[in-house]
């Protein structure tokens, strides 16, 4: 009966929030877009029209295979490693589906001279204890 009368409360609240939207004038709920938020009387809800953009990814990236990984690496200390040689624009170590533990390999996308720098100065690069493994990495796109 409890959880009724919760659901009745809560439906009750989500109507009168959409009927203030409703009613308000067209300028104030552009406006509540416009901001990212809506006050419905001491409460403020957050609008969010669509996930973040994607930012577009430069067309001269090259991919650098990057393997033998300690299984603790993360992004931001390979993206530390990777940026002393040139810009790196995406990150991406591969992880187990379920178990979500990193597979020991990684996809570093650089701009193409940085990637060729790290080609010669990080193959063989002591991380962690282990010897780094780099290679150009093919893309499906």
């Amino acid at each position: 009966m409890r959880a009724r009368v919760w659901w009745t409360v809560l439906l009750a609240s989500v109507l009168a929030a959409a009927a203030v939207f409703v009613l308000a004038a067209k300028a104030a709920w552009l406006a509540a877009l416009v901001a990212g938020v809506a006050v419905i009387g001491t409460a403020v809800v957050a609008v969010r029209l669509s996930r973040r953009p994607k930012r577009a990814r430069p067309k001269d990236v090259k991919s650098v295979y990057v393997g033998n990984l300690p299984f603790r690496t993360r992004e931001e200390e390979l993206r530390r490693v990777f940026a002393q040689c040139g810009e790196v624009y995406r990150v991406r170590i591969v992880r187990h589906p379920q178990t979500r533990r990193s597979k020991g390999y990684a996809f570093v996308d650089m701009d193409p001279e940085g990637a060729r720098r790290a080609l010669s100065e990080l193959d063989g690069y002591e991380f962690y204890g282990r010897k780094l493994k780099l290679g150009p990495a093919e893309r499906d796109g």
